[in-house]
C-alpha cells in the first residue's frame, strides 16, 4: 500500500484526542454506602460493568473514525498487477519559451530539441506509449494522427516565433500527472531546456512518483550577451490633440561588457503620419539604466509604434518594446433631458450637466474628460448621433419607435447609453426601448418609501464601474438613499451590478453589439431622494461614463506582459496564439510584451532543477535506452494504481453511524 498525500497521516496524531476524553470519563470516584441503597448493589455492579464495555466498544470505534479521516486524505492506493498493452511510457517536454531562440551550432536550441526527439522517439511509435508537449508559461502539445491518436512525430517541427517566458513548474507538474496516471512499468520523462534560472518559477513541485525516471539534456550554452528593453511605458496614455508625452525607457545589460553609445529609437505612427527620436546610452554590465524620450506634439488618432535598441546580441527578441497612444478629444455626451424646466424646480439634468462639466478630485488635468450638450427632448425625436460618444436619457419617458431605432443603430455601432428613471419611465414608456434591445428588462412598477429611506444593499466590486468603490476610504455607497426606485424585473442576458433590498436591481449593465448600455433605476434629481447632494455622485456619474467610454479600469490602452495573454483577452481572441503586439478587444487597445524575466541570461545546474521539483537525475550510464526499450514485446505485467479511499469513505460512513448508535446509550 502506498500513499498519494502521505503528509496526512501526519493526522493520525488526533488519535490521542479520543484517548483522552475516554481517560477522563475513566476517572474512579469515592464510593458511600447508603443503608437504603445497599440491596442496589449488585444491580449497579452488573450496570456499571456493560457501562465500561460499552465504553470500551465506543473508544474503539472513535479511534477506528479518527485512523480512517486521516487515511481517507492520504489517499491510499494499492499496486495491483493486470495484463496490458503498454508496457514503456516515455514523456517528452520541450522548451519553447523566447530563450531557445538563441543559436547554437548554426540551429535554434529548440530546433536541436525537436531533432533529439525525432531520433529518440521515432523508434517508440507503435511499441510505447509517447506524450510529447512544448512549454513556455504553459504547456501546448503537437497535434495528433486523427486515426491513431499518436503524435505525428515525423512532422514534428520547432515554433517559428519564440516570445513567452519559462515555466518549469507548468511543465512537469503536466509529466507527473501523466506518470501518476499511467499504468506502464518503465516511465521515462525527457526534459530538453536551456536550464534558464528565471524558469525555476521558485515553486516548490510535487515529487514525482517512485520508479519514474528523469532525464534533463541542457541545450543552452554560456556566456551569452543580451540587452533588452525592460520597459518602455508613456506618462500618459490618453492625450488631447496637439498635446505630447515623455516615455520612461528601462534598459539592461545582461552582458560582461560595457557598452557605449547605444542607440534607442522611439517610432510613432498614425497613418502616413511618423514620429521619430533618437537618443545614445552607455549600458554599464550587468546594470540597469534609464532615459526618458519625449515626443512632439501629437494629432488626433492612435498612435502605434515601439522603442527599439540597435545593438548585436544573441537574443533579439527583447530589443523591441511595442507601446500606443491615444490622442483624442473630450468624449462627446448628448443629455437628452425628458422635460423642459417646471415651476419651482431644476430640470432632471441639472444635476447630471453639471457633474458631466466638471473635472473628478484628484485628476491630473482640472478638465473634464467629457462635453456635454443638453437637449429637451421632443417628440420629434433625437439630433444626430454621429456626433456624439455617450446617450444619456434623464427621466425620458414615451420614447418613439424611431428615437428607440435610432438609438440602438448608434449603440451597437460602439456608442455608450446610460439611463436614469424617473416618474416619466412607465411600463408603456419603456416598451419601445425594450423592443429595441435598450431596456434591461421588463419595468414592473415604482417602489417608493413610506418611512426609511432606500438603500444600496449590494455591489459588484469586481466591475470596473464600480471596482473603485470596494475600498470604504474612497466611499461607502450603501450611505447613498432614494425615496423611490423603478422596479426591473431583468432579462436574462442583463447584468446587475448593484441591488436595493430584497435584491431589487439598483443599476444594470447589457451589451448590444458593440457598444453598451447602463441603467440607473432612480432619478438623478431630488424627486426621488437627495443622493444628488452626496459627495459620491460626481464620481459615480463619472464611472458610469467613463466606463461607457472605458476610460475606467486602466483606460483605452493597457499594457501587459504576455503571460496575461489568457487573462485579459475575451476566450475568441485569446484562442490565437500569444505574441507581442496591439490586440483590440472589448473596446480596448492591450498592449503585449514579453516577460522581462526572461531576458535574464542567469543559468541553474541540473541539480538545482531536481532538488526544486524533488526528482532524482537519471545517470545516462546506467539507464535503459529508450531504444532497447522500444523492441521488448508489449506484452507483460504493468502497474496499476488502484486507490481504495472510496472504500475507507464509506467504512468510516458506517463507524460513524455506529458510534453514533452507541454514544446515545452509553451514559457518563
Amino acid at each position: 500500500m502506498d500513499f498519494v498525500q502521505a503528509t496526512f497521516l501526519f493526522a493520525l496524531a488526533g488519535l490521542a484526542v479520543p484517548l483522552i476524553i475516554h481517560m477522563i470519563h475513566g476517572w474512579q470516584t469515592r464510593h458511600v454506602q447508603l443503608g437504603t441503597t445497599r440491596f442496589l448493589s449488585e444491580l449497579l455492579r452488573e450496570t456499571a460493568r456493560r457501562r465500561k464495555l460499552k465504553r470500551w466498544l465506543l473508544l474503539s470505534l472513535r479511534l477506528m473514525c479518527v485512523a480512517l479521516l486521516a487515511l481517507l486524505f492520504a489517499r491510499p492506493y494499492l499496486m495491483a498487477e493486470q495484463p496490458g498493452k503498454t508496457r514503456k511510457l516515455a514523456v517528452f517536454l520541450i522548451d519553447q519559451s523566447a530563450s531557445m531562440a538563441l543559436r547554437s551550432d548554426g540551429a535554434r536550441l529548440v530546433d536541436q530539441a525537436v531533432s533529439r526527439v525525432k531520433e529518440l522517439a521515432a523508434p517508440l511509435e507503435g511499441e510505447s506509449e509517447i506524450q510529447m508537449a512544448f512549454f513556455d508559461t504553459g504547456v501546448r502539445t503537437p497535434p495528433v494522427n486523427e486515426v491513431t491518436t499518436n503524435i505525428k512525430i515525423e512532422e514534428l517541427k520547432g515554433p517559428e516565433a519564440l516570445f513567452a517566458a519559462t515555466s518549469d513548474t507548468a511543465a512537469l507538474n503536466w509529466a507527473r500527472e501523466i506518470c501518476e496516471k499511467s499504468p506502464a512499468v518503465e516511465r521515462d520523462v525527457y526534459l530538453f531546456t536551456d536550464l534558464q534560472r528565471s524558469g525555476l518559477d521558485w515553486i516548490e513541485g510535487a515529487a514525482f512518483p517512485k520508479g519514474v525516471r528523469v532525464h534533463v539534456e541542457d541545450l543552452g550554452r554560456e556566456g551569452v550577451n543580451n540587452v533588452a528593453v525592460v520597459e518602455a511605458l508613456p506618462a500618459k496614455t490618453l492625450l488631447r490633440p496637439g498635446e505630447g508625452t515623455t516615455i520612461a525607457v528601462t534598459l539592461f545589460n545582461y552582458g560582461p561588457f560595457e557598452l557605449a553609445d547605444v542607440p534607442v529609437q522611439l517610432t510613432l505612427k498614425q497613418g502616413a503620419r511618423t514620429v521619430h527620436r533618437e537618443e545614445k546610452v552607455s549600458l554599464p554590465p550587468g546594470q540597469a539604466t534609464e532615459l526618458e524620450i519625449p515626443t512632439a506634439a501629437l494629432a488626433a488618432g492612435r498612435w502605434e509604434g515601439a522603442v527599439v535598441v540597435e545593438v548585436e546580441d544573441d537574443l533579439t527578441f527583447d530589443n523591441r518594446f511595442t507601446l500606443a497612444l491615444l490622442s483624442a478629444r473630450q468624449q462627446q455626451v448628448l443629455l437628452v433631458d425628458g422635460a423642459r424646466d417646471q415651476t419651482g424646480s431644476y430640470p432632471e439634468s441639472f444635476f447630471l450637466e453639471r457633474a458631466i462639466s466638471v473635472a473628478k478630485s484628484g485628476e491630473t488635468s482640472a478638465e473634464s474628460p467629457f462635453a456635454v450638450r443638453t437637449v429637451f427632448y421632443q417628440e420629434g425625436g433625437l439630433p444626430d448621433l454621429k456626433e456624439f460618444d455617450i446617450v444619456v436619457l434623464a427621466n425620458v419617458g414615451a420614447v418613439s419607435k424611431a428615437a428607440a431605432q435610432s438609438l440602438a443603430q448608434f449603440v451597437e455601432s460602439g456608442g455608450g447609453l446610460l439611463v436614469t428613471t424617473g416618474d416619466r419611465m412607465t411600463p408603456a414608456a419603456v416598451q419601445p426601448l425594450r423592443e429595441a434591445g435598450l431596456a434591461p428588462g421588463e419595468l414592473l412598477g415604482v417602489s417608493r418609501s413610506t418611512d426609511l429611506p432606500f438603500h444600496w444593499e449590494d455591489w459588484d466590486k469586481n466591475t470596473t464601474l464600480l471596482a473603485p468603490f470596494s475600498d470604504p476610504q474612497s466611499g461607502d455607497l450603501s450611505r447613498l438613499s432614494f425615496s423611490a426606485y423603478s422596479r426591473f424585473s431583468v432579462d436574462p442576458g442583463t447584468r446587475v451590478l448593484a441591488r436595493f433590498p430584497d435584491q431589487d436591481p439598483a443599476m444594470t449593465d447589457h451589451a448590444l453589439g458593440r457598444g453598451r448600455m447602463v441603467w440607473f433605476l432612480s432619478s438623478c434629481d431630488r424627486s426621488w431622494g437627495d443622493w444628488t447632494r452626496s459627495r459620491l455622485f460626481l464620481p459615480l456619474v463619472h464611472q458610469m461614463l467613463g466606463d461607457l467610454a472605458h476610460l475606467t479600469g486602466g483606460g483605452p490602452i493597457q499594457f501587459h506582459r504576455l503571460d496575461d495573454w489568457e487573462v485579459v483577452l475575451d476566450p475568441q481572441t485569446a484562442s490565437e496564439a500569444p505574441r507581442p503586439g496591439i490586440v483590440e478587444s472589448q473596446g480596448r487597445w492591450h498592449v503585449f510584451n514579453p516577460n522581462e524575466r526572461e531576458s535574464e541570461t542567469e543559468r541553474c545546474t541540473a541539480k538545482e532543477l531536481a532538488d526544486r521539483f524533488r526528482f532524482e537525475i537519471q545517470d545516462p550510464a546506467t539507464s535503459v535506452s529508450l531504444q532497447t526499450a522500444a523492441v521488448i514485446p508489449a506484452v507483460g505485467l504493468e502497474s496499476r494504481r488502484d486507490e481504495i479511499w472510496p472504500w475507507c469513505a464509506l467504512v468510516l460512513v458506517g463507524l460513524l453511524g455506529l458510534e453514533w448508535f452507541v454514544g446515545n446509550r452509553t451514559t457518563a
